[in-house]
């Protein structure tokens, strides 16, 4: 039985240096800078966490997943050097690389998904801007001409205006979903799963593992037979209210949780039997 892991990787595999100070007790000593820009070491990974990715992509196909733009992708030179995906999910799901040229099937079928099912984006945005103001909007930006987002002050966001817009937003046919200090407005057509879906069809996997920690991620996450989630995220945070997600929290928050859900992935046979036991117990 065949098995891809796709994984988010900002918070998930990867952190930045404030990420690991901030979401773990201790900074751990073995950590391996990842990715920088110019001389600027911008995340890492422990070095347990790189080896057992590097287990996990000898054993199946890895995909990254990521919300960052194809040229901020780019910058994680562990995917250029050390372990190399024949396929990446950049942009949400709007752009997907094969060998890191874009999928030029995939991007004609979505823009005509984006024709057909969403809102023109510049009405949306002029909707969008009777809602913003300069005292919470510090800053906008648009990520690969497919979605929108702003950096915000969270404390000053009127949370029910926002939550008003986003129920507009999702009758035609766009996601809102305030994250940390941004807010995103993606058209329900550019999203992790899909794109996920497409590249299992491409090297027909039967099976997926996934992990991810924001709700961005779960559209990912409901594709995949198993369905890893560190516990300091937005998820995390709901972790009630998803409870019907059969999502499988990993035990430890911040950097090493990475170690904890690859080693799940490796283990991925006894984690899902185990799982499905727990499942039946509870039914009954």
């Amino acid at each position: 039985m065949s098995w891809l892991f796709a994984s988010d990787l900002d918070r998930t595999l990867i952190y930045s240096r404030l990420a690991v100070e901030s979401l773990g007790p201790n900074v751990p000593l073995d950590l391996q800078l990842v990715e920088q820009r110019e001389d600027q070491g911008l995340s890492y990974m422990t070095s347990t966490a790189v080896a057992l990715l590097c287990e996990v992509a000898a054993q199946m196909p890895f995909v990254p997943v990521t919300t960052r733009t194809t040229a901020q992708y780019e910058r994680i030179f562990l995917f250029a050097d050390e372990i190399v995906p024949n396929y990446a999910v950049t942009s949400n799901g709007g752009r997907v690389l094969v060998r890191g040229q874009l999928d030029a099937d995939w991007s004609a079928g979505l823009r005509l998904r984006l024709e057909q099912e969403s809102l023109a984006a510049p009405d949306l945005l002029r909707q969008f801007q009777e809602l913003k103001h300069p005292d919470w909007v510090l800053r906008e930006g648009v990520a690969d001409e497919l979605f929108y987002y702003c950096l915000i002050e969270r404390d000053k966001m009127p949370v029910d205006e926002v939550a008003s817009f986003a129920r507009q937003a999702a009758a035609s046919g766009w996601s809102v979903s305030v994250q940390g200090r941004k807010i995103y407005l993606v058209p329900r057509a550019v999203n992790k799963g899909d794109a996920v879906r497409y590249v299992q069809g491409q090297l027909g996997i039967t099976r997926v593992a996934a992990a991810g920690d924001s709700l961005l991620d779960l559209s990912l996450l409901r594709i995949a037979d198993l369905r890893l989630v560190p516990p300091h995220g937005e998820l995390g945070a709901r972790r009630v209210e998803l409870a019907d997600e059969q999502l499988l929290y990993t035990a430890t928050s911040g950097v090493r949780a990475a170690e904890e859900l690859l080693q799940a992935v490796l283990d991925r046979e006894q984690v899902v039997t185990s799982r499905q036991n727990w499942a039946d117990l509870e039914s009954k």
